[in-house]
């Protein structure tokens, strides 16, 4: 979780900005324990390997510059002080012989470019995409009440014929209302992640309703490539006024509440699938809007050359294969699955570090 957070950070940057960090993404991680781990991780911390001998004889993360500020533990201290870029953290390989330098930190990973990794994985989805969804359905990933309410809140969306019979249906809204905990996007406490009031959240919904009214008859499997970007668009319009969280990125929570609104046409995106698929990473630093309209063409060009495999998942009725749009989310998953599992049993470094 620190490397992840590390990762993300401008440089140089202090440690409120990692507890923060830590408070929206993982809020159950004690104050008290992160600070531990800092700690540990620091590579010019006193007595570092001594005070935690086995956290601290791992290859650090940080380095600290000054009081309460740190860098990346390969960052160059002049530069950090000068406000310069800093490069990025490196990552050491097990088994590399780094020679001199032992613990490999001035020696980065090659990194691939974020549109030939998209490129490469969605060539590799479809290449086997009847296969990504039967992984998928096999690994039984999903049960409770995260199918549960995903099957209501599809049902009732299916005997609506508008988006504004749709949004005056309170049963729809709090079937969605109750999918978006289910999805991990509600904790009980003081914790920063919060699904918003009931009120607001249907308020929202319904304020858009007419871009979605031009939306609503699209499926992603049929649109039409010239139109694509225009469509990437006016999602987006309906996305950005979602208030479904107080904490999650808008195309979080805004495209797994608007996936059960227009199951045809947007699937559900997640940082733990969907973020890595396109970019190997938990976040987006292009930002959320950047980031939808690039990967909705792919979404789109997955879908139209997948449409007789997505068509069979659906007539199969395999688990969660409720539409287009949550097939072609069911095959990233899948195909993220028996990547995670390669990496595995191959002892390879996790691919989002990378």
């Amino acid at each position: 979780m620190l490397e992840e957070c590390v990762s993300q950070l401008d440089e140089p940057f202090r440690k409120s900005e990692i507890v923060g960090w830590f408070r929206r993404h993982y809020p159950d991680v004690k104050e008290s324990t992160l600070t531990a781990h800092v700690q540990a991780a620091t590579a010019n911390a006193p007595n570092r390997a001594q005070n935690h001998p086995y956290h601290g004889s791992r290859a650090p993360l940080l380095r600290r510059i000054d009081h309460g500020l740190y860098v990346r533990a390969a960052a160059r201290v002049s530069e950090a002080a000068s406000g310069q870029r800093v490069p990025s953290a490196t990552v050491t390989i097990p088994g590399r012989d780094d020679g001199p330098d032992p613990a490999g930190l001035s020696r980065p990973l090659a990194r691939m470019p974020r549109a030939d990794r998209a490129r490469r994985n969605v060539e590799a989805l479809i290449g086997d995409f009847a296969g990504c969804v039967q992984r998928f359905e096999a690994s039984a990933a999903f049960s409770g009440p995260s199918v549960y309410f995903h099957q209501r809140a599809i049902e009732t969306r299916r005997q609506h014929a508008s988006a504004a019979s749709l949004l005056a249906d309170e049963r729809f809204l709090e079937y969605v209302y109750a999918v978006l905990p289910a999805w991990g996007m509600h904790r009980m406490g003081s914790q920063a992640a919060k699904v918003t009031e009931f009120s607001q959240f249907a308020a929202s919904l319904r304020s858009a309703v007419p871009v979605i009214n031009q939306l609503w008859p699209l499926d992603v499997t049929r649109l039409d490539p010239a139109a694509v970007a225009g469509t990437a668009r006016r999602a987006w319009q309906v996305i950005a006024a979602i208030q479904a969280s107080t904490s999650e990125t808008q195309i979080v929570a805004g495209t797994k509440t608007l996936h059960h609104v227009l199951p045809d046409l947007v699937p559900p995106i997640d940082r733990q699938y969907t973020f890595r698929f396109f970019t190997g990473q938990k976040h987006v630093p292009a930002g959320d809007q950047r980031a939808f309209l690039e990967w909705f063409p792919y979404l789109a060009e997955i879908g139209r050359r997948c449409r007789g495999a997505i068509e069979i998942a659906i007539d199969r009725g395999g688990s969660m294969a409720s539409g287009p749009a949550k097939v072609i989310d069911n095959a990233i998953i899948g195909f993220m699955q028996a990547q995670d599992a390669t990496r595995i049993s191959d002892g390879q470094p996790d691919d989002h570090h990378i």
